[in-house]
C-alpha cells in the first residue's frame, strides 16, 4: 500500500479540497494517486504501480478509455494539487 490513502478524517484542508479530491483519486485501487502517470490520449491518470499491474495483464490498454495508449508524466496542476494534501 502507498502512503497516499484517502481517509477523510486525515486530509487536513478537506473543505478546500473536497470539490477536487475525486480527480486525485486512482480509478484502480481508489487512493490518492501515488507517482501517477497520465493515458495520453484519455488525460486520465492511475498510480504508477497500479499501471504496472495492469500492463502485465491487459497489454498497454488503458483502463479508462481502453485504447492503446502511451503513459506519461502528469499534467504539472495534478502535481500541484497532490503536493498540496
Amino acid at each position: 500500500m502507498n502512503g497516499y490513502c484517502y481517509e477523510d478524517a486525515k486530509v487536513a484542508n478537506r473543505h478546500e479540497c473536497g470539490a477536487f479530491i475525486s480527480e486525485l483519486l486512482c480509478g484502480i485501487c481508489n487512493m490518492i494517486l501515488n507517482e501517477p502517470l497520465e493515458c495520453k490520449q484519455c488525460e486520465k491518470a492511475i498510480c504508477r504501480g497500479c499501471m504496472n499491474q495492469w500492463i502485465a495483464r491487459k497489454d498497454v490498454q488503458c483502463p479508462y478509455c481502453r485504447n492503446k495508449s502511451v503513459f506519461g508524466k502528469v499534467n504539472r496542476m495534478t502535481r500541484n494539487l497532490l503536493g498540496k494534501l
